[in-house]
């Protein structure tokens, strides 16, 4: 028996050292937000958890440097920034 091609499961692209790939992760981040396109939810801010799960490439050597590096701080930091802009009626 043959599998279907549309029923293929390709893997995930998973952190490997080798193939200098790297995973940043955000869990459980809770936020107060004004969120979705119904008039009641414009009315009312919603807590919202957003859990990020980062594919990053290593295209050069780390040496210690922290510029180097994706600072899931800052990504963080992006993420609220985002939210203070105002209302977001789509996720």
């Amino acid at each position: 028996m043959t599998a279907d091609p549309a029923t293929v499961v390709h893997p995930l692209r998973i952190a490997d050292a080798r193939s200098a790939l790297r995973h940043v992760f955000i869990r459980d981040l809770m936020l107060s937000c004004s969120i979705g396109v119904h008039r009641h939810e414009h009315a009312a801010v919603q807590r919202v958890r957003i859990n990020l799960d980062l594919a990053v490439r290593e295209d050069r050597e780390l040496n210690d440097d922290l510029s180097s590096v994706v600072c899931y701080e800052e990504i963080a930091t992006d993420v609220r920034e985002i939210i203070e802009r105002g209302h977001i009626n789509l996720v």
